[in-house]
């Protein structure tokens, strides 16, 4: 659930900072949206408005490493993490098509739209793609009490999956 990608984006540029930094490090980001006019902003990975400017006015550096201004003032995501980026239409009532494995999955600010049932089902599809140890984050609005998913509560919004 990446809405028009700026979170899945800005975790790019943090994976490619880490990157340029530990030569070794590799990583790939998968971001999903039930629409496709979203899903296709994302690819697109250009922004204008008070999104951008958050960022602009508080990483800088990083912003002007990362970051791209063409000759409308519309900012795009760097071609190097465009790359690793693979954004696509999921239904999260659906099973995902890929057998991929995440060591990370967030799905921040969705739960508040579902009943526990219905949260307890997705959770159901999408666990099974979290690696052992894996590390899922959920939005600050939201909470998993009460739903018995095999999760251990690091911290608050933070989970991880831990087998055995």
């Amino acid at each position: 659930a990446s809405s028009t990608g700026e979170e899945a984006h800005s975790l790019g540029v943090l994976c490619q900072q880490f990157k340029d930094r530990n030569i070794s490090f590799n990583y790939e980001i998968s971001a999903s949206d039930i629409s496709k006019r979203v899903v296709d902003i994302c690819r697109n990975g250009a922004y204008t408005g008070r999104s951008i400017e958050s960022f602009r006015n508080s990483m800088p550096q990083t912003f002007s490493k990362y970051m791209t201004e063409n000759r409308d003032g519309i900012f795009s995501v760097q071609s190097e993490i465009k790359k690793k980026m693979k954004f696509f239409e999921h239904n999260l009532f659906t099973p995902l098509r890929e057998k991929k494995q995440y060591d990370l999955i967030l799905i921040r600010n969705v739960f508040i739209y579902f009943t526990p049932a219905d949260q307890m089902k997705v959770l159901e599809l999408i666990l099974p793609h979290l690696a052992d140890d894996g590390i899922l984050i959920i939005g600050e609005s939201e909470s998993l009490t009460g739903i018995n998913a095999g999760l251990t509560k690091v911290e608050n919004l933070i989970y991880k999956k831990v087998v055995g």
